[in-house]
């Protein structure tokens, strides 16, 4: 791979792929770097940690349908403050092994959709700020995401300011292993509606909202699908 100009990578092989080191973690971070060329000439079969693997870029789309992401267990920061990202293609990832997801997403503040059917959330244990700062989304859909090893969601969607729906299993999404933390998790979602009606307020901005929308008993920031 080698560097054009500070701002684009152009990953070569010869046709052949090359195998991406265990540790792959910041493997692009670069504040300039705004396009990457040949991602599908990386096997990425023996990479664990993708953290920070794209921090910081101004990449406006990526297409990672190609990663083989079965041993990695490290994914924090991974798109964390790819302001200018729109367009985001993970349709492949097997996240069954990842145990972090910290800030994988935060600061996504132009991407507006999140595709996420694949992903196995079963061993995570954080998501604090997975999706803080994502100002541009309007919905998610966490239908697949089991939580049930989570213990912290601090700051899990703050400051996702046109967030409206947030769609989840309620038998998979769990909140009852969360003992570190789960302050701010929907503070400054001034847009979000459960499922049954229940509009956004900062001072019902913590854990105890993060479930299925039920009025009036249970009032939630969550909608069934």
């Amino acid at each position: 791979a080698y560097l054009v100009n500070g701002t684009e990578v152009i990953v070569s092989g010869n046709g052949s792929k090359f195998k991406a080191n265990a540790n792959s973690a910041q493997m692009f971070y670069g504040t300039n770097l705004a396009s990457i060329e040949g991602l599908d000439l990386i096997d990425t079969s023996e990479v664990v940690s993708m953290g920070s693997m794209f921090y910081d870029t101004k990449i406006t789309a990526l297409d990672l349908s190609g990663f083989d992401t079965s041993n990695v267990m490290y994914m924090q920061g991974m798109f964390k403050n790819c302001t200018a990202l729109t367009s985001l293609n993970l349709s492949s990832f097997n996240t069954s092994n990842v145990t972090t997801m910290v800030g994988m997403f935060q600061g996504c503040s132009s991407l507006a959709s999140i595709g996420l059917s694949s992903f196995n959330t079963s061993n995570v244990t954080t998501m604090v700020s997975m999706f803080s700062d994502c100002t541009a989304l309007t919905s998610l859909t966490l239908t697949s995401f089991n939580t049930s090893g989570v213990t912290n969601m601090t700051t899990m969607f703050y400051g996702c300011t046109q967030l409206v729906t947030i769609y989840v299993n309620p038998s998979s999404f769990s909140v009852d292993s969360v003992t570190d933390g789960g302050s701010l998790m929907f503070y400054n979602c001034p847009a979000l509606v459960g499922g049954s009606g229940t509009t956004h307020s900062n001072s019902n901005a913590e854990i105890e909202y993060a479930r299925v929308d039920s009025l009036p008993d249970s009032p939630g920031y969550f909608t069934a699908p």
